[in-house]
């Protein structure tokens, strides 16, 4: 009895997870340390906005493309079978979703105003209009 391969001659699919965290967490490395080379050479401004945007795309990168290769060479599925994709009826799922997110938004402002205190300020004219386009 084989601890990796199932009997269909494939992972497990514990393996398959470990496969999919040690790919992530490889290409996170490399990611975050092409990404401070490319902020130290490009001169971004040090600011809030800038940390958030970088910590978003060394998050976003090493998913993506860790998904893409386990997909493909581990588990030989294409990437619809995990809900990746433009499925069929992806523009109403897409709408339902921004309705829900607006919704839940409406909520969270309206239970502030009515149990909490609210300061809502306009705060772009604090950075650059590049660096908010970007």
């Amino acid at each position: 009895m084989n601890v990796f391969l199932n009997d269909r001659y494939e992972l497990r699919s514990g393996w398959k997870l470990a496969a999919y965290a040690s790919v992530f967490l490889a290409l996170w490395v490399a990611t975050g340390a092409a990404l401070s080379m490319i902020h130290e050479r490009a001169g971004l401004p040090q600011s809030e906005l800038t940390v958030i945007a970088l910590n978003e795309i060394a998050l976003f990168v090493p998913a993506i493309l860790a998904l893409l290769l386990i997909t493909r060479f581990v588990d030989r599925r294409p990437p619809e079978a995990f809900g990746v994709g433009f499925l069929p009826h992806w523009r109403r799922h897409l709408a339902l979703g921004l309705f829900v997110a607006s919704g839940m938004l409406a909520v969270l402002v309206a239970g502030c105003y009515a149990f909490g205190f609210v300061s809502i300020q306009w705060t772009g004219g604090q950075l650059p209009v590049l660096t908010l386009a970007g």
